[in-house]
């Protein structure tokens, strides 16, 4: 599959100097580059990029673009001024396939919007374009949105001053090749926008709606659309399954730092993944010596440990480098991570009581760690969090907040009473919520 990327106009409103506005930065990342990710992680492997206003810094930044197994070609509009109708044209001039997409630089778009789009049958000599229902959302800039009107599953009509319409324009379409020669011969004729040859061809009921209501994208023609786009990227870290010491306290201190580190493309997330792991473990050395500074110290590093657990997520979900591995990699440190910290809280216990039965405390507060921390995959295929209140979860982040200040108020016989309840009711609900995805599946 090709994508055709418009990356040719000069962007005024973004207030740039000497920049066009494709190379404005979102997070650490060009929006040019974040369009490429976006549709890599799609299944786009081949780009035509049309290049127009500063056109050599814009080579240049994609070249600096390394991802293994793609193909990026450039073409260059020397009349980028004339409109993105004639850098279309030329862009798709040099697909060579039966259909292609067209993704505009300035979009931020999550992958699932292209991967919907690719999955979707363009008609004949036309093209199905992508529209968004939500037209009052924080997301839309109603100043600048193209309107699109619509009947059943056809556009009929697109413009940025409708007085009435049914969606606004995502930016992303899957064109047919057969439009390319209506869109040479309407170039010709004078059309300079797209929104144009897109009623042309509306007209004769050749655009077909894609309605991806509720998936993310922002169009970022200004400043204040850059900052907005900023603000609803870090809002959508947050998981709905997170629990409430990762949503309250958390998640306000990992979003900084990911928002600082996402510009820092040597900090790879599986490198935040031993990082945690790392702190966590010297967390738990600090308990041998039984002295209040280490203690103090032990408990400060054990919930920084806990904050540094989620910059691994947000980053590679900032960066669309999501990968099995480096969930994997998550996993199995967090695994080790929480059994040695047990360990370390037991032999304190054992120290504080000198009794022989904390041994059994710590053994069976392990188990239930470990095993729900084994339910949790299944038990979050919810889409949404349950309001009842026994049901909260009461996952890691609630585990390693009870650690610290077990460490740092000395209760560790304490301590392990209450990790031991948390992780069995824990793996009960989890176990309660396969019971119920089990039955609503089967």
């Amino acid at each position: 599959m090709e994508a055709v990327i418009l990356a040719a106009g000069m962007g005024e409103r973004m207030g740039l100097r000497d920049s066009p506005k494709p190379m404005a930065t979102l997070l650490g990342m060009s929006l040019l580059e974040r369009v490429i990710r976006a549709c890599v992680v799609a299944g786009v492997s081949e780009f035509v990029v049309v290049v127009g206003y500063q056109a050599e810094r814009v080579r240049q930044a994609l070249r600096a673009i390394r991802i293994e197994g793609i193909r990026v070609q450039t073409v260059d509009n020397p009349d980028w001024q004339k409109g993105n109708a004639h850098s279309l044209a030329i862009g798709a001039r040099a697909v060579k396939g039966e259909r292609f997409l067209v993704v505009m630089a300035d979009h931020v778009i999550e992958p699932e919007v292209i991967r919907r789009a690719l999955a979707v049958q363009p008609p004949r000599e036309g093209l199905v374009m992508a529209v968004d229902r939500l037209v009052d959302g924080e997301h839309i800039d109603p100043e600048d949105a193209t309107r699109v009107r619509f009947e059943g599953e056809r556009v009929v009509e697109v413009g940025k001053r409708l007085p009435h319409y049914d969606a606004v324009d995502m930016g992303v379409f899957l064109c047919d090749t057969g439009v390319v020669s209506h869109l040479e011969a309407a170039v010709a004729q004078g059309v300079q926008e797209i929104n144009a040859w897109v009623n042309a061809l509306a007209a004769g009921g050749r655009v077909a709606m894609l309605d991806l209501t509720g998936l993310f994208w922002i169009d970022v023609d200004t400043p204040k659309m850059l900052n907005r786009a900023r603000l609803l990227m870090l809002r959508r870290l947050i998981k709905p399954t997170d629990g409430p010491i990762s949503r309250w306290l958390n998640r306000p201190i990992s979003l900084r730092i990911s928002s600082i580190l996402a510009a820092v493309r040597r900090v790879q997330p599986n490198h935040l993944s031993l990082l945690s792991f790392f702190i966590a473990v010297v967390g738990g050395l600090l308990l041998l010596p039984a002295k209040v500074l280490t203690d103090v110290t032990a408990a400060v590093l054990v919930q920084l440990s806990s904050i540094l657990d989620g910059c691994d997520g947000e980053i590679a979900r900032l960066r669309y480098q999501t990968s099995t591995f480096g969930a994997w990699l998550d996993r199995v440190l967090d695994r080790y991570s929480d059994g040695f910290l047990v360990m370390m809280l037991t032999y304190r216990a054992y120290q504080s009581s000198a009794f022989e039965w904390v041994w059994v405390l710590g053994g069976m507060t392990m188990i239930g760690v470990l095993v729900s921390s084994y339910l949790a995959i299944p038990a979050e295929l919810e889409i949404a969090p349950s309001t009842s209140a026994w049901l909260v979860r009461l996952g890691r982040d609630v585990r390693l907040f009870v650690t610290s200040m077990g460490i740092l108020f000395q209760f560790f016989v304490q301590t392990l009473f209450i990790l031991l309840l948390l992780g069995h009711l824990e793996m009960i609900r989890r176990l309660k919520r396969v019971w119920d995805l089990r039955a609503t599946s089967g």
